[in-house]
């Protein structure tokens, strides 16, 4: 029984700098993970409002280009003032230029072509204006934001898809509060067990 305590006490000893590591979410910042299958030399990250649930409807708002490694990876987006959205969106371009974007729901894109999803817009248009902004990807937000499927509420995982084979490029969150790692998550987890068997002990 002393070796079982030694055993739990030492992983819980263990787990205390991994969570007290995450440092606290402030007011200005929203914390990100990504973890794709590619490298994305261009992404932008999407604060959707959904114009049904706010009267009168909210502009959209969007933080930075910037790049995402391939694996897991941590940006944390600053924010001048305290957010005012519900959900969010990742779009961005692959080493060839090939739109992707997140979604809640990403079965309704895998395997279809981008303007069967957003008919009407050009994908190598929108990759053009993804890189350098301007009206049309003012129009790209705007759709996103009333297309079923696409907009991901705030602390859920989103998964990217990759229009030019239809194909999933992996997964992206984005929270008010530090997104911990999955190592974090999975020691935390194995906690529960050793704390269990050392009470039943």
């Amino acid at each position: 029984m002393n070796e079982a305590k030694l055993f739990a006490a030492g992983v819980t000893a263990s787990l205390v700098p991994v969570l007290a590591a995450v440092p606290e979410a402030g007011a200005g910042t929203v914390y990100t993970r990504s973890d794709l299958v590619a490298p994305a030399p261009t992404s932008r990250f999407l604060a959707l409002v959904h114009q049904e649930l706010h009267r009168p409807p909210q502009a959209l708002l969007t933080w930075g280009s910037f790049t995402l490694p391939a694996g897991p990876h941590s940006v944390d987006v600053d924010v001048e003032s305290p957010p005012n959205f519900d959900s969010y969106c990742l779009v961005g371009l692959d080493a060839t230029g090939g739109v992707f974007v997140s979604f809640a729901d990403p079965s309704i894109a895998l395997g279809r072509s981008f303007s069967s999803i957003f008919p009407g817009m050009s994908e190598p248009e929108v990759a053009q204006a993804i890189e350098s902004g301007g009206p049309l990807f003012d129009e790209f937000m705007a759709r996103l934001d009333t297309t079923p499927g696409v907009a991901t509420p705030m602390g859920m995982r989103s998964e990217t898809v990759h229009f030019s084979d239809g194909a999933y490029y992996g997964t992206f969150i984005a929270d008010f509060s530090p997104v911990p790692a999955p190592g974090a998550v999975v020691m935390f987890v194995l906690a529960g067990p050793l704390g269990f068997v050392r009470r039943r002990r």
